[in-house]
């Protein structure tokens, strides 16, 4: 399988990080399931950033799954960019995030460090493909400079003492069936017509031809069950509802999930949507 299961831990409060690998959550597949089924082996998270076994590789399935412990439970948000791609480049599944400390941490994550410090500033990484930023501006979270973070994600990150990540994707990530890929990949790209929206002229979505007017949007929630696990564009479930689309996908990627783990997993997630 091409699911790593490496997942980054960072606490605030020792400032300390730990990237391991947790093979038995292949299961969960990704996104909401993923992130629910990480905040009940570590209950001392607070933020979860989840991403789904197409993140990064798939058009549409660029999106990452936030899920944030405020009010006394467990929300969560979704959204795009290139942020959740750059995440899954530096080779992990998942971001963890821990403690509650009264300082302000700037966050430098790579493939093979991650860096704290208050005196990290301006782009600390080469301006590479895979490159992302989110920073704190006072008033909100702003990620790559045009998508504004929601207030109660942005609340829930504030009061771990995080106030900005940089991620650089510089790993090596291996692909089952590059030429398999490419074809799926033309495919999907024809099926633009088929989103909920209509394409414009914004930046769009990291492997998204589209620029629509919801592109720097962060969606507070997902109707599909299987797209809040992909993690699919919430946009996009026109064209994902095709489940060879979606099985095909998944075995160019080198992942070998069947119907019944399928279903499973969407009877799962459902409840938390």
């Amino acid at each position: 399988m091409l699911k790593s299961g490496r997942i980054l831990f960072v606490n605030t409060d020792s400032v300390q990080a730990e990237a391991k690998i947790q093979p038995e959550l292949s299961d969960s597949i990704g996104g909401l399931a993923q992130a629910v089924a990480l905040s009940s082996l570590y209950p001392q998270a607070r933020f979860i950033f989840s991403l789904g076994p197409l993140t990064g590789f798939i058009p549409f399935c660029s999106f990452g799954c936030g899920y944030y412990f405020i009010e006394s439970s467990w929300q969560s948000c979704y959204w795009g960019g290139l942020f959740p791609s750059a995440l899954k480049m530096a080779g992990y599944d998942a971001l963890v995030l821990s403690g509650e400390s009264s300082g302000s941490f700037n966050l430098g994550i790579s493939s093979q460090t991650v860096r704290f410090g208050a005196d990290l500033v301006g782009d600390i990484f080469p301006q590479e493909r895979y490159s992302s930023h989110m920073t704190y501006t006072g008033s909100q979270f702003v990620i790559d400079g045009r998508m504004v973070l929601s207030s109660k994600p942005a609340y829930a990150l504030k009061k771990i003492g995080i106030s900005r990540i940089f991620i650089q994707g510089d790993a090596c990530v291996p692909v089952s069936d590059g030429e398999e890929l490419c074809l799926i990949i033309e495919d999907l790209l024809g099926k633009t017509r088929l989103l909920a929206t209509l394409p414009g002229q914004n930046h769009s979505c990291f492997l998204c031809p589209a620029g629509c007017e919801q592109a720097d949007s962060v969606f507070s929630r997902h109707t599909s069950p299987l797209g809040s696990c992909l993690v699919a564009c919430p946009l996009a479930q026109p064209i994902f509802n095709d489940n060879g689309l979606v099985f095909s996908c998944l075995r160019a990627l080198g992942y070998s999930y069947n119907h019944d783990q399928i279903t499973r997993v969407e009877k799962f997630v459902s409840s938390y949507l």
